[in-house]
């Protein structure tokens, strides 16, 4: 697979990371009682901070977008695990949040277990075009089942860590789905160029899928501790991703020894993300590191 491709997959990871940084930030300072209420949203709307993490999630999307041009689904979307300990940096460097020996261990642990996973793997273009659309419509469904009852299950419970930690499994598997959709318009504009992919159905079922996905964020990050909402962003993503590779796109992928060894750092990769996502500096107090202000009373459920 073409540098090129490990390059923005990069890219995409750090300004995810910046994202996380400042839409946390301004996201700390808003109710619990607008949980599933556009008025969040809204709310968020006025605050420049906000704003200008939004700015970085669709650049984000364009690096994403270029990656998978030039490289796999089961190669391009493990890298963005990274934007982790990506957030964690970011948030020492301008937020002053604690980066301590868990810390620095949890993220050589992980990013061991990213370059892994990829590389024992070692996955290959598959098909591109051609792929049936009852391919795409079982699929689809497949992926979108969990993500309806994730959702469900997630405004049932009463316990926000539990619910930032089901939404946040949700706005995974929805940006993995996303992900897959923009994967098939790149194949469109590799074949018709900017006229295939802006004509193509995969480029506005990818906008739907991210902007739900965004949506079920917001209201992940909003209902509780990052602790609890960012291990499902971060890992359903690049899981989702693998399976569509592999059933969908048909990307060829080692197995027997390499496929041990992959799982394996694929575990490696899991729990070096969730000492993570558990650190002070992810769950502490990004906004009050920003304000000085002390946190919600919301904030100090760890799921």
């Amino acid at each position: 697979m073409s540098i090129v491709a490990y390059v923005f997959g990069i890219l995409a990871a750090v300004s995810n990371s910046a994202t996380n940084v400042m839409q946390r930030a301004a996201n700390r300072a808003e109710s619990q009682q607008l949980e599933f209420s556009f008025q969040l949203i809204k709310n968020l709307s006025r605050r420049p901070l906000w704003l200008a993490g939004i700015a970085t999630m669709l650049a984000s999307f364009v690096f994403q977008a270029l990656g998978l041009g030039f490289g796999t689904l089961a190669a391009v979307q493990p890298l963005l695990v990274l934007e982790l300990p990506l957030t964690l940096v970011g948030a020492r460097i301008f937020l002053g949040s604690v980066l301590g020996r868990r810390e620095a261990i949890a993220i050589g642990v992980m990013t061991a277990g990213t370059i892994g996973l990829i590389g024992f793997l070692n996955p290959s273009a598959g098909q591109g075009a051609g792929i049936a659309w009852q391919t795409w419509l079982v699929a689809g469904i497949g992926t979108a089942i969990p993500v309806g009852l994730l959702y469900w299950l997630g405004r049932a419970t009463a316990s926000p860590g539990r619910r930032a930690a089901l939404l946040g499994a949700g706005a995974g598997i929805s940006f993995g789905l996303a992900a897959a959709f923009i994967k098939g318009m790149t194949e469109r504009f590799s074949s018709g160029g900017i006229g295939g992919a802006l004509t193509s159905w995969q480029l506005y079922a990818a906008g739907a899928a991210g902007v739900f996905a965004f949506w079920m964020y917001q209201n992940a990050i909003n209902a509780g501790r990052l602790a609890a909402a960012q291990p499902g962003v971060t890992l359903a993503d690049p899981y989702v991703s693998i399976i569509w590779g592999a059933v969908v796109f048909h990307e060829a992928m080692r197995d027997g020894f390499w496929l041990v060894a992959a799982i394996v750092s694929a575990v490696a990769m899991s729990a070096g993300a969730i000492i993570l996502a558990r650190s002070p500096g992810m769950s502490g107090s990004l906004a009050a590191s920003e304000t000085g202000e002390p946190q919600p009373e919301h904030a100090t459920e760890v799921a």
